[in-house]
């Protein structure tokens, strides 16, 4: 996402992906070597999506600092 993006827009765009097929997406997650494009997924919790109980999360890096949490 473009330095311009607010918050918001990212919002209204992960709740227009309900229908990602899951297999695919976690196929994209695991490769994609973007740490945005990965981040902004997870706003999906926030949204219920149907294939996001079926990414395998420890699957996607999210390169994470020791001592964060997962989640």
């Amino acid at each position: 996402m473009a330095h311009s993006e607010s918050f918001q827009e990212a919002e209204m765009l992960v709740d227009s992906l309900c229908k990602l097929n899951p297999h695919k997406l976690q196929k994209l997650l695991g490769n994609s070597r973007s740490m945005k494009v990965k981040r902004l997924f997870l706003f999906a919790d926030r949204h219920n999506h149907f294939w996001l109980k079926q990414i395998d999360r420890d699957k996607v890096d999210l390169a994470l600092r020791p001592g964060w949490e997962r989640l």
